[in-house]
């Protein structure tokens, strides 16, 4: 948190022009209605996504390049890409194709002198610069700090790519509805956000058992054991428990998107995120993990919900808008603003887990590097 607000202030005290820049082909991609296309790789990919699940929310035509329904990039498109260290060569390729088409890149990267950096016309830094080796790994995974750009603990800049979408998206939405000003909207909604997280996880942790009992009951999945892991949610809670995953089978536990929940067996583990706790297709698969024996977590803003009833035990945190802000029928132009501070929250949460079980189990970074994909 500390690390983003430092971070955020740093950006919109030095790149006030860059960011003016930004929201004015902001306007102008929506003004025309053209396509925003997401491009990134790995855990980039999915917090790109969540950037571009909430511009799609407030009437922009979003497209994923590489997904089974992704549209053609066509000149005056923009593309956004996400790459902390500005290197993935898949994500390079996509660049360059863009910018022969005649598109405009937008390079979100920690990195400005990388090659995505070098590239895009508009690029915007994140946190997370490499540091010198003998920096102790928890140190670096909490400062967001990596030795190499293939290394899994990129999370600072994820987490800084999801926080600038929800700020960007938010401020959009309010310059289009009220003729805000953008840029003073990003700065109060990034801050806003960071804050309230903040709040969230000081409850947490001050909850001491709790914490622990969800750190052992994820520990009990390792390979090892045989015991699945599976953490479901829908939207953006899908997106964030994919990235969770991610990070969990970098510490060689036995883990399963929900595609495999047919592998499912009597002692795995299910975690479910929904802030409203009473989704109806997020509760099939909770009354499914009770009816076959499964262990069933929740994590909720809505401790009196139906899903917060059937867990075994509850994760609860505080949200700002509700979920009909997020799903409700849109008739019209008119979309309140969304900000995910739930789903930000749970993301922020679920990542310090993944140091905590990689300092209680004794594994380093380069043991979490082996397990890392290592083809884009």
């Amino acid at each position: 948190i500390e690390v983003n607000r430092k971070h955020f202030e740093n950006i919109l005290n030095r790149y006030s022009t860059v960011l003016t820049n930004f929201f004015g082909l902001l306007k102008e991609i929506y003004r025309e209605n053209r396509y925003v296309h997401f491009i990134g790789a790995g855990r980039s990919r999915l917090a790109g996504k969540v950037f571009g699940d909430l511009m799609k929310n407030i009437g922009f035509n979003i497209s994923y390049i590489g997904d089974v329904l992704s549209r053609p990039v066509k000149k005056n498109d923009l593309v956004i890409a996400v790459s902390s260290s500005g290197w993935t060569n898949s994500t390079l390729f996509a660049v360059e194709q863009a910018l022969k088409i005649g598109a405009t890149v937008i390079g979100l990267t920690a990195s400005l002198k990388s090659k995505l950096g070098r590239l895009a016309d508009i690029a915007i830094p994140l946190p997370g610069k490499p540091v010198p080796e003998e920096i102790p790994y928890l140190a670096r995974q909490l400062l967001g700090h990596h030795k190499t750009p293939l290394t899994p603990m990129g999370t600072i800049s994820e987490l800084a790519t999801i926080l600038f979408g929800i700020g960007a998206a938010s401020a959009f939405n309010a310059y289009r509805l009220k003729g805000s000003d953008p840029i003073v909207e990003l700065k109060e909604i990034i801050f806003r956000v960071l804050r309230e997280t903040e709040q969230n996880l000081n409850k947490i942790v001050n909850k001491v058992d709790l914490v622990n009992n969800f750190v052992n009951a994820i520990t009990k999945a390792h390979a090892s054991t045989g015991i699945k892991l599976y953490i479901h949610g829908l939207g953006i809670c899908e997106i964030i428990s994919k990235m969770s995953l991610m990070r969990y089978q970098h510490l060689n536990l036995n883990v399963y998107l929900i595609d495999d929940w047919i592998l499912r067996a009597p002692n795995d583990i299910l975690v479910l995120i929904s802030g409203s706790g009473e989704n109806n297709i997020v509760m099939e698969y909770a009354y499914e993990a009770v009816r076959s024996g499964i262990k069933l977590i929740g994590i909720t803003a809505n401790n009196d919900s139906k899903l917060a009833k059937m867990s075994e035990f509850v994760i609860e945190f505080d949200d700002i808008s509700t979920r009909e802000d997020y799903i409700q029928l849109r008739i019209g132009e008119e979309r309140p603003i969304f900000i995910p501070l739930f789903e930000f929250s749970v993301l922020v949460f679920l990542e310090s887990t993944v140091a905590q079980i990689a300092s209680e189990l004794n594994i380093s970074e380069e043991d979490m590097r082996a397990l890392h994909a290592n083809i884009e």
